[in-house]
């Protein structure tokens, strides 16, 4: 889930891993995991970001709030089953790696 439209410049030596059209999303600089996007998002989350005023936001960006509830509901499990796959992924590869 992308929220905003911020964009990260990585730092030296980091490594980017995932990009869309806005820009790097997941980099990598030694054992640690950036993101530039909302793993984590649930449902109420979103819900809750709607109702306290990005509802408009969205609106002004030409998404319909109404349809990002709706895809968000199609694809909550995924979601959470991608999140669970970063997380594990990166454990399993990088932060348990030895120097």
């Amino acid at each position: 889930m992308q929220w905003h439209y911020g964009r990260c410049v990585l730092a030296p030596g980091a490594e980017e891993s995932a990009r869309n059209e806005v820009g790097v999303q997941v980099f990598r600089v030694g054992r640690s995991l950036g993101v530039q996007f909302h793993p984590e998002i649930t449902m109420w989350m979103l819900r809750g970001w709607l109702a306290n005023g990005g509802a408009e936001q969205a609106l002004r960006h030409g998404v319909d709030p109404g349809q990002l509830l709706a895809r968000g509901g199609d694809l909550e499990a995924i979601a959470r089953l991608n999140a669970r796959n970063l997380v594990d992924g990166f454990l399993d590869r990088v932060a348990d790696a030895t120097d």
